[in-house]
């Protein structure tokens, strides 16, 4: 069998990109339930109103709007993994996902790109990998806000420490996450935030 055929057969299985998301998820998992048993003693409503567990509510005065800017930041990555369901669903009915949400096919040669001339699009079970690791540490700076570790760093800054890794994730240069994929969903998003100004 030639070199090619190979090649072919294993980009066509996406086990690695599939295991990757489930390691993400797997283990944001713990830092979810940690934050959470941390931040509320009772997950019921007390005149409508989550309770903090004493200790967090002494270290913690303003923990209820921690957990709205950690809930309000949950929003992008969890969204981003439920998009996984449908558009799963919809490649194994072999409906044409790349023209429907105007993906990108093309094969680019730019000099972020000069060692491997791979495509920009992503497979189905790919498109997974980025907001799982994005979950991954969002669940973790809501994890070590609940825990106030370490202690030179303030609680009310993991926020912003997620904000500032999510945006580095996006940007960072590495190939590693798909790197083109992610530069060319930045530059989507620079030309229709133009185009929404004019």
């Amino acid at each position: 069998m030639p070199c090619s055929d190979l090649t072919s057969q294993i980009r066509k299985t996406h086990h690695a990109a599939t295991g990757r998301a489930g390691f993400w998820l797997g283990m944001a998992i713990p830092g979810i339930v940690a934050g959470l048993i941390k931040g509320l003693s009772d997950l019921g409503h007390v005149a409508d109103r989550a309770v903090a567990q004493p200790e967090t509510q002494a270290t913690l005065p303003y923990w209820r709007s921690l957990l709205q800017l950690f809930g309000a930041e949950l929003l992008l990555p969890l969204f981003g993994c439920l998009c996984f369901l449908p558009l799963f669903i919809w490649s194994k009915s072999r409906i044409n996902t790349v023209l429907i949400f105007d993906l990108d096919r093309r094969v680019r040669s730019t000099p972020v790109m000069a060692a491997d001339r791979s495509q920009t699009a992503l497979d189905v079970n790919q498109m997974l990998e980025l907001p799982a690791f994005l979950l991954f540490l969002h669940a973790y700076c809501f994890c070590l806000s609940m825990f106030s570790w370490p202690a030179p760093i303030s609680s009310t800054a993991w926020p912003a420490v997620y904000l500032v890794l999510a945006f580095l994730v996006l940007v960072n240069p590495l190939p590693i996450l798909h790197v083109h994929t992610r530069y060319w969903f930045l530059s989507r998003l620079v030309r229709r935030r133009r185009r929404s100004r004019i």
